[in-house]
């Protein structure tokens, strides 16, 4: 199944990921504070350590989730995200 892992990052930024300790690949989903996907990579190996991984444009949030579930279920560049209702309550 898929899952994966959201960050809330408290200032909006070009916030960088890397793939150190990381077993297997992932896709990285960029959103910005609109809740808008602003930036994909798809597939990220772990064996591109200690290369550095940033979003497009300032964002707000990060999604770390498996390999190829942009594909699997048609995440793109511009798709509105919506989050769970406690985490929207604290914004």
């Amino acid at each position: 199944g898929a899952t994966g892992m959201l960050f809330v990052f408290d200032q909006v930024d070009y916030h960088g990921i890397w793939m150190k300790d990381m077993l297997f690949p992932l896709d990285l989903i960029w959103i910005d504070e609109n809740l808008v996907v602003i930036g994909i990579e798809k597939g990220i190996r772990p064996d591109t350590y200690p290369r550095t991984f940033r979003p497009p444009l300032p964002a707000k949030y990060l999604i770390e989730t498996t390999e190829r579930y942009t594909e699997t279920f048609g995440i793109n560049v511009g798709d509105e995200v919506r989050l769970p209702r406690r985490l929207e309550e604290k914004m």
